[in-house]
């Protein structure tokens, strides 16, 4: 592991938010001791402690707003949080709202998943009105919820049932350099249990991005993608299940990938350098005598995909989230008084 600092400005910081694992099969961790949001600057780590009690399971992101608010996400609730007073405000979402994934910003829209509910939501941020875009003209008719639950997301037809209306595992709502808005899916027509098992069989996915503003569905074969990020007009993903990032031209072909150590989810394009949160593999997906691996961050050179460092993230079971946001906002975070408890 690095014992140098990350390649950062004097004035950054290097936010990572980590949480327990949904399923409690795959939790080695108690509540306790998560510690949800950590940072790395040129001077070291430090936490904010004062957050680590939020959520049932702890934060999954965080979008800084201005030098004194920033909104939250526990997967369940969004929450406005003024930093210089410690006061929490929930925005509503209205009814069926469940497991939110990450959040982006689009001019004055607020981007989040409703992954639960196979949508993505638009939130203005002039007066908290929600516009829902839902997914369903894309599902094919042979479709299933996934079940979490079950092995290989309910293909095996053995344990609980779901309960949950995830067909594609919406896990982004982006916007491409027009403002066009994208959703990225694990599946895109949906989860279809005897497709999933024969991809998986030869190594292939179905996963890629849902352009709703054109409404045409990109099926670009990736496993388990996250974090889309546009990178001089053209995307960057990360192909979770495969350890790589990936990019795109504009009309979705592949132009180049580069490998990151292990299942990746989070990443922050900054300074020419890829900053990629890395999750410890889940105890379910463990074959006897694997080691599970760290939960890390990694940092790659963006053009030639060297790796430049790591650090690992302790007290978290999974990484969600790695943002560059501004030092003087973390260290404010940092200084909270330690006044939340789990909920």
């Amino acid at each position: 592991m690095s014992e140098t600092p990350p390649p950062l400005g004097t004035s950054d910081a290097l936010l990572v938010l980590g949480a327990q694992n949904w399923n409690p099969g795959d939790r080695w961790l108690g509540r306790a001791g998560i510690a949800s949001l950590q940072f790395l600057t040129s001077d070291g780590p430090a936490r904010a402690p004062a957050l680590d009690g939020l959520g049932p399971n702890g934060l999954r992101d965080l979008l800084v707003l201005d030098d004194r608010r920033v909104l939250l996400t526990t997967g369940y609730e969004l929450v406005e949080l003024d930093i210089s007073s410690g006061a929490l405000t929930s925005w509503s979402l209205g009814e069926d709202v469940s497991d939110l994934h990450e959040m982006g910003l689009e001019g004055d829209r607020l981007l989040l998943a409703n992954t639960a509910f196979n949508e993505g939501l638009v939130v203005s941020l002039n007066d908290r009105s929600v516009v829902r875009h839902g997914l369903s003209e894309f599902r094919h008719a042979r479709s299933k919820a996934i079940n979490h639950a079950r092995p290989l997301g309910g293909a095996i037809p053995f344990g609980p049932k779901a309960v949950r209306d995830d067909h594609f595992h919406f896990n982004q709502l982006a916007a491409d350099r027009t403002g066009s808005l994208l959703a990225v899916v694990h599946h895109v027509h949906g989860f279809r249990p005897v497709s999933h098992v024969a991809k998986r069989l030869v190594g292939h996915g179905d996963g890629g991005v849902i352009d709703l503003g054109r409404r045409a569905a990109h099926d670009l074969g990736l496993r388990a993608p996250h974090s889309l990020r546009m990178v001089d007009g053209n995307a960057v993903i990360l192909d979770s299940g495969r350890s790589e990032i990936v990019a795109f031209d504009d009309h979705w072909r592949e132009t180049a990938r580069w490998p990151t150590p292990g299942w990746g989810r989070g990443l922050a394009v900054h300074d020419g350098h890829w900053f990629v949160g890395v999750s410890a593999t889940r105890r379910r997906y463990l074959e006897e005598g694997q080691d599970p691996g760290d939960n890390l961050v990694v940092c790659l050179d963006q053009m030639t995909g060297q790796e430049l460092g790591r650090w690992i993230v302790e007290d978290v079971e999974q990484v969600w989230s790695v943002r560059v946001i501004d030092r003087a906002v973390a260290e404010a975070l940092a200084a909270l008084p330690a006044v939340f408890s789990a909920g």
